[in-house]
């Protein structure tokens, strides 16, 4: 197992192809470092769009505080967490061999996403 970090940062190109382009930045960071991402970062207005685009947000009788909080790529879930020091329309993969979901708290600069709905990525 690799013990290194490795972090690559993208642009949405338009908020429509979020996913499309999420997915094509897993395979480029997957083909690059042989793995893939732990996490995918990006602040918090980023998420919100990416919520909102995907209706999660504004579907009738669904709680207000839902979220989207994984994506999924070749079976795998990757987390989404937010960090105040990306700009908007704009989010990283990272490789951390020691990232624990479970572990990031309101203190840490990176937060983690935490509610029920899961995003899979299409190829």
């Amino acid at each position: 197992m690799n013990q290194r970090n490795f972090a690559t940062k993208h642009e949405l190109n338009n908020w429509s192809t979020w996913s499309k382009d999420m997915n094509n930045a897993i395979h480029l960071f997957k083909d690059k470092y042989g793995a893939l991402p732990s996490y995918i970062s990006a602040n918090e207005h980023t998420h919100s769009q990416i919520d909102f685009i995907t209706g999660i947000s504004t579907e009738k009788g669904m709680p207000d505080n839902l979220k989207l909080t994984h994506f999924i790529f070749e079976k795998q879930f990757i987390d989404f967490v937010y960090d105040t020091n990306i700009r908007d329309k704009t989010f990283e993969l990272q490789y951390d061999p020691f990232f624990e979901s479970d572990k990031l708290t309101s203190f840490s600069q990176k937060k983690i996403r935490r509610n029920v709905t899961i995003f899979q990525g299409r190829c």
